[in-house]
């Protein structure tokens, strides 16, 4: 596994609960700027210390193929400003 994208610690998660389904989430677009280009793989790394009252230490490791993807984005330059009144 290489180096972390994003450092866990710092801000920027939210976190919500859809039916049964806890969703956790981070924009990538908010990491991944300037010099830092996308990788075609990367991990992600969920590491748990409380399960319904029961502590323990669970970690689950999660592949991620964004090779598709980044095929499919295209980026545009607008190229114009907008300044808010």
């Amino acid at each position: 596994m290489g180096a972390p994208l994003i450092d866990p610690n710092e801000g920027g998660w939210t976190f919500g609960k859809t039916g049964d389904y806890l969703i956790i989430e981070r924009e990538l677009t908010e990491v991944i700027t300037g010099e830092i280009q996308l990788p075609d793989e990367l991990a992600v790394q969920i590491g748990i210390t409380k399960i319904l009252g029961k502590e323990g230490n669970w970690v689950i490791n999660v592949p991620v193929d964004m090779a598709k993807a980044k095929m499919a984005t295209k980026i545009v330059a607008i190229n114009m400003q907008y300044t808010s009144p």
